[in-house]
Formats: structure tokens, sequence, C-alpha cells
């Protein structure tokens, strides 16, 4: 009863700091400095890194006060409550059918999308954005001398050159080409996600085939390949996702886990270049898998 009362206050309260995250999101706001950039920041008196700053805070801020409960309330060190979450992991048994679903997900995700009509959606502003700089780099081998760089050098540039160079041919149409073959890399790593959260939940196999199946589901409906709509995860957050995927995988004493830190230790400055955005989020997101691997190693 003590347990079960334990843990109904940690609900409650962290609950409590996703509702605070909430309302404090519309005072996180910088003063509006106008820059000459007619637009829907402008119009609208918005400081560019608003938004930022409360996705920041509306993670940071509930992830710190589980943490902070997990160590006050349940009177666990964080080198306990790691190591319980890296025990619950290890006692992970396989779910062949799990795996059968997720492979099934994996190739209707891929049949779409060499079913998808191909129909160009001309967005002259972001079209520009990225064709424009793209264009000026293949001419004098530049990146971001004399363009006007607003998410990554990825973004605004290589995106459309890598696509032009491997398609051999300079077109708006070979640039959507790219977007919509990152939409589908998109995809896939929510499946994977999906499967990771079914795996690691602590759920009978039947009931985490279930749970798969409609997380793939909704997942899947947060991005489309309709190039004129605005998807709730869209193909930038692709290092995250890779980064969210590989967080279960890091295990004591186990080679792939090693790897995977090597791995996205090595492409946390690439992922600058993606977006700096994003950037900023996965080396945090880095920082702190580091500190679990210094807590859960540490002697």
């Amino acid at each position: 009863m003590k347990n079960q009362s334990k843990l109904i206050s940690e609900l409650i309260i962290n609950l409590i700091s996703i509702f605070l995250a909430l309302y404090f999101w519309k005072f996180i706001s910088l003063p509006y400095k106008n820059m000459g950039i007619i637009g829907e920041y402008s119009a609208n008196s918005h400081h560019s890194m608003n938004d930022f700053l409360r996705y920041l805070f509306f993670i940071l801020f509930p992830t710190l006060i589980f943490l902070l409960t997990k160590f006050f309330l349940s009177r666990d060190s964080y080198q306990t409550l790691f190591y319980n979450i890296r025990e619950k992991n290890l006692k992970i048994k396989p779910n062949t059918m799990l795996k059968i679903c997720l492979i099934a997900i994996l190739f209707l995700t891929i049949v779409q999308f060499f079913s998808v009509p191909f129909e160009i959606f001309l967005d002259v502003y972001h079209d520009g954005q990225k064709i424009s700089s793209a264009f000026k780099s293949s001419i004098d081998g530049s990146l971001w001398s004399g363009s006007y760089v607003t998410v990554g050098i990825f973004y605004e540039t290589l995106m459309s050159k890598i696509s032009w160079k491997l398609l051999n041919h300079s077109s708006i149409g070979s640039t959507k080409f790219a977007i919509i073959s990152l939409i589908l890399i998109t995809k896939i790593l929510l499946c994977l996600l999906s499967y990771k959260i079914s795996k690691y939940s602590n759920l009978n196999k039947y009931n985490q085939t279930i749970l798969f199946l409609i997380l793939s589901f909704i997942f899947l409906k947060l991005n489309n390949y309709h190039l004129g709509s605005v998807d709730l995860i869209s193909y930038r957050e692709i290092p995250i996702l890779i980064m969210i995927s590989l967080f279960p995988a890091i295990e004591k004493d186990n080679l792939f886990s090693y790897l995977s830190v090597i791995f996205l230790t090595l492409i946390s400055f690439p992922v600058i270049l993606w977006g700096i955005d994003r950037g900023i989020i996965y080396n945090i997101l880095l920082i702190i898998l580091l500190f679990y691997f210094v807590v859960l190693i540490a002697p």
C-alpha cells in the first residue's frame, strides 16, 4: 500500500509538472527585434527563438521533476535508478509476433513510398530558400557565403545539392524527391521507435503487439508525403529519432552499446549542420546519455 501511495504521488506530481510547462509556455517570450524581414514573425512581432525555448522548457522541466521525484520520494540514488532501467532491459523476452508485425509494417511503408503520386507542390519561399542556396553552391562551391541560412547547411544547401549529384539533374523535382525520401526514412524510424517502446514495455507479448500496432498507426499519421501540409513530425527530426531509438540499446558491457555511443558522438557536429535547433536538442540528449553512462559505469 505504501509503494502504491508513492507511485500515485509521483504520477500526480509529474502530471502537474506537465500542466505547469503548458501554463508557462506563453510566458516564455523574447522581445521581438525588427530585422527588416517581412513574414509571419514580423506580422505577429514574434521572436524566432521563442518556439525553440518553449520546446526546450517543455521537455526539460517535466524530465527534471521526474528525476527529483524519483530521488526524493523513492529514495533512489541516480545510480540505482539507471541500474534498474538497465536491469529491466536485460530481462526482455523475444517476441516473434512483434518482429513479424514490424517487418510487415516496414514492408507496407516502403510499398506506400513507391506508390506515392509525384505531384510537385511549389512553395515559393521555402523552395527558393533551399534551391537558390544549393544552386549558388554548385556554381562557386560556397556553403553559407552569400546565402541566407536560417535552419542549417543541410536544409538550405546540401540536401538539394546531394540530390542533384545523385540524380544527375538540377531541378525542383530532384529536391522534392530528396524530401520525399527523407520522409520515408522518418516513417521507418517512427516504426522502429514504436517497436522499441512496445518491446521494452512491461506488458505480455500479446499486449506488446497491440501497443506496437496502435503506436505505429498514430506515429505514421503524424507525417505524410503531401508536401503542402504541415507535419507534426517532420523529416528534420531524423537525428532526434535516431538518438531516441538507440537509447534502450545502451547497456553495460555490450559491444553494440559502445559502438552506438561512438556513432552518436561522432555525428554530434554534423547534426548541427543538419539544423541548428535540432543540433542543440541532439547534443543536450547526448550529454544526458553520457551522464547515464558515467552514473551506470562509474565505480
